[in-house]
């Protein structure tokens, strides 16, 4: 019976390794707050392998307390506990709630690092720390997190689907006045250097089609989110909402509680969607890699050098239709009507001056066959002559126009039949 007392005794013993010093540890996420609070500096006394327990002493009352291994960061002197602890205070507090499924967790912050962890929707894990720059990945751009799960297993991953809050001494969560920071979707649209614009004028700009009365600063989706206003401005749409507070509901989506707007953001994109009057909604917005008055001055500029081109091919060019002499500051003056006026493309009441324009873009499969559009606007009534043309020496090709539909881009339906050559 002795001996088999003494086998347990060696047993427990073994169990609870009995070395000199196991080092320091500096509580991770306490298990209970109560009886050992988050960053304390413990001295570990003892182990057990077979359970994953630590055997601490209290800081304060000295009393042994197990804790799970997974809880503590194990250094072997005080000093080193105490280094680490300074680092880790920033984020004593803080946690992410993870708003995607599958989210990979890594060994390093990098896309190409092993997987060791897969988060879940919902889940809460603990901030151990933060790269100290946000990282361009896409479309977004955001932190690396250092998280630590609560089932032990700690790691790193990209912020774009994670929460950040703290966590009051009452166990309330905590998130920025803002209620955006911490979101890196949304810290992402709110960034200072992202302006949202309509999404034709990015459209315009990709497509060298850039009609100068739709491009203006003040069209846009502009949210303020100190005083939580809401202001979409387009060219047939002036509206404003106000709003409590902003939550997200699922994937990249958000609700702006307490009005009838939302958005889903995606890449460069934002998605709105709201009613008004009874109507629905869905604008699309993007930003600009240049500025607005950088795009309008380097549309100028092109259509400044379109013009000169012509005034260089002739500047007096005729053909059976009429003659037509560019003369300078963007104008013209139109002769020996005769072809025109029996077509009845012109009346003699449109007079026979005006200034020429470039505001009408061509459809891209016609940019294989054309060179562009020139636009003739008549002083006296206002009439506008359109044809589509291809440049040559001395002179152009021109095939009028038959109609020009409100968004000013030609479609190969549009081109009539009546070709001519102006030539010197």
């Amino acid at each position: 019976m002795i001996r088999k007392s003494l086998i347990v005794l060696f047993v427990i013993l073994t169990a609870w390794s009995c070395r000199d010093s196991y080092g320091y540890g500096v509580v991770l996420w306490s298990a209970n707050e109560i009886e050992l609070t988050s960053g304390s500096i413990v001295r570990i006394v003892g182990e057990s392998p077979r359970r994953e327990i630590f055997r601490v002493q209290h800081p304060d009352t000295k009393a042994i307390i197990e804790v799970d291994k997974w809880r503590l960061e194990q250094f072997p002197k005080r000093q080193q506990a105490q280094a680490y602890l300074e680092e880790y205070i920033p984020f004593l507090r803080t946690y992410t709630e993870v708003r995607k499924s599958a989210l990979p967790m890594r060994e390093d912050a990098l896309v190409s690092s092993k997987s060791v962890y897969s988060l879940r929707d919902g889940q809460v894990m603990k901030v151990l720390g933060r790269a100290k720059e946000r990282e361009q990945i896409g479309g977004y751009k955001a932190y690396w997190y250092h998280l630590l799960s609560s089932d032990g297993v700690q790691g790193w991953t990209y912020g774009r689907f994670l929460r950040e809050y703290t966590l009051s001494e009452s166990g309330q969560a905590i998130y920025d006045e803002k209620d955006y920071t911490g979101d890196a979707i949304l810290e992402n649209f709110f960034d200072p250097i992202n302006v949202w614009h309509p999404a034709y004028m990015y459209d315009m700009v990709k497509d060298k089609a850039v009609h100068l009365s739709l491009m203006r600063e003040e069209y846009g989706l502009f949210i303020n989110p100190e005083s939580k206003v809401i202001s979409i401005r387009l060219p047939d749409q002036n509206v404003d909402f106000t709003y409590t507070r902003i939550t997200p509901v699922g994937g990249d989506a958000y609700m702006f509680v307490d009005s009838p707007f939302s958005f889903t953001l995606k890449p460069n994109l934002v998605q709105a969607r709201y009613t008004l009057r009874g109507q629905k909604y869905t604008p699309e917005f993007r930003t600009l890699e240049k500025g607005i008055k950088d795009i309008i001055a380097e549309e100028e500029t092109r259509r400044g050098q379109k013009y000169r081109n012509f005034m260089e091919a002739g500047p007096i060019l005729h053909s059976e239709m009429a003659t037509i002499n560019f003369s300078g500051n963007g104008r013209f003056i139109m002769s020996n009507m005769t072809g025109l006026l029996q077509l009845q493309t012109l009346l003699e009441s449109d007079g026979y001056e005006g200034v020429v324009l470039f505001d009408v873009m061509l459809e891209e499969s016609l940019l294989k066959k054309y060179d562009g559009a020139i636009s003739f606007v008549f002083d006296a009534s206002g009439k506008r002559l359109t044809f589509v043309y291809h440049m040559g020496v001395g002179g152009f090709e021109a095939t009028l126009v038959a109609y020009v539909p409100d968004n000013k881009i030609i479609l190969p339906q549009h081109i009539g039949a009546i070709n001519t050559i102006f030539a010197r």
